[in-house]
């Protein structure tokens, strides 16, 4: 008997050392060296209404791909993760306002005014760029090979880049008349487009592996010139502000207050965060900046694939005076918020949470907007 005593008693110490080794490698093994854990996106979510601050709220219970507002009605329009468009005003009111879902969604771009929006998709498994009107609640496509476009400053004209036959040619599109017209031949395979007053811009993807410049071309001279766009970056035509992060793979970024073209940085940023983080609102720079970032993080790659959320501060950034102000600060003890693609609409800052993927809104203090 006490024999059998001594073997039980051996193995539930064996298995207390087992157990406590499994709780010490669940413990550690998240955590991505010194800084904020890499948590994948599929986390538990902890964001709500209640638990992020009594000044931010949700718009919608849907989970969004991307959104927009359309300026003339004050509408705002939904794109979800499966594709669907719907409309609210923020108050609980949804309408789906699109009878096509777009499959396989890389990208959304809102006109300036959001009476139209840019979708680039995958339909039906070949990659597609289409028009959305929210006045006549339709879809137009734009030409086989199309793969890059943006709207002008003024919303009334459309440029894209299309590719056929190995060759790349520059196009403009006159939204009311349905007119086209080849503006140029392009040496460019890859990346997005950008109206700034008369230069559109051919933008390489974001990434701090990529050491492809930028193309500029100017539609008065009808010139064609090379800049460095950076890792990522960020034009407002309206306020005719950008932002600029420089990264190499595996070093330190930086991020630069520069014009909108793109063409000339105006100041060093005392605060690091991805361009896709803020948004201008005149002469104030709105932005989530992160608390810290993972050890051995490469930006922006590892932020736009994925790898892990970052925990956000909002604050504000006055660009006359130089002077950044605190607008949301998140602790412990409340939900964290990852915020991306965010817009002023009124005395609102609007932006995506990664965290339950929901479009929050922000109340701005008084005197700011």
């Amino acid at each position: 008997m006490r024999t059998f005593a001594k073997i039980f008693a051996i193995l539930f110490v064996l298995a207390a050392l087992g157990a406590g080794a499994y709780a010490l490698y669940r413990l550690f093994s998240g955590v991505s060296g010194i800084g904020t854990p890499a948590t994948p996106i599929t986390a538990p979510v902890r964001s709500t209404t209640e638990t992020l601050s009594p000044r931010v709220k949700a718009l919608s219970q849907q989970r969004i791909f991307d959104y927009w507002v359309d300026k003339a009605t004050n509408a705002i329009y939904l794109v979800t993760l499966d594709g669907k468009i719907f409309r609210t005003f923020g108050d609980g009111r949804e309408e789906e306002v699109a009878k096509q879902t777009l499959p396989g969604l890389h990208r959304v771009e809102a006109s300036p005014t959001g009476t139209h929006a840019l979708a680039r998709f995958n339909y039906p498994g070949l990659d597609t760029m289409a028009i959305f009107d929210t006045a006549t609640r339709s879809w137009a496509r734009l030409p086989e090979g199309t793969f890059a476009a943006t709207f002008n400053p003024a919303g009334q004209l459309l440029a894209y880049l299309r590719r056929t036959n190995g060759r790349t040619a520059l196009f403009t599109l006159t939204l009311a008349t349905g007119k086209t017209v080849e503006i140029a031949a392009l040496a460019a395979s890859d990346g997005d487009l950008r109206w700034v007053g008369d230069t559109i811009l051919v933008v390489p993807p974001p990434s701090a592996q990529i050491r492809t410049p930028a193309l500029a071309y100017d539609t008065v001279k009808k010139t064609v010139r090379l800049i460095n766009a950076g890792a990522m970056s960020l034009s407002d035509a309206q306020s005719g502000n950008g932002l600029r992060m420089y990264a190499e793979n595996g070093a330190s970024a930086e991020l630069f207050l520069a014009n909108a073209s793109l063409t000339a940085d105006l100041r060093r940023l005392s605060f690091l965060t991805l361009p896709a983080k803020c948004a201008f609102g005149g002469q104030t720079l709105y932005c989530g900046i992160p608390k810290n970032f993972p050890s051995r993080v490469t930006l922006p790659d590892d932020y736009l694939k994925e790898k892990f959320l970052s925990a956000d501060t909002l604050i504000s950034f006055n660009i006359e005076n130089g002077k950044n102000d605190t607008l949301l600060l998140l602790g412990d003890d409340t939900a964290p918020v990852d915020a991306i693609y965010l817009a002023v609409k009124g005395k609102q800052l609007l932006f995506k949470n990664r965290y339950d993927e929901k479009l929050y809104a922000f109340e701005l203090p008084q005197g700011k907007k």
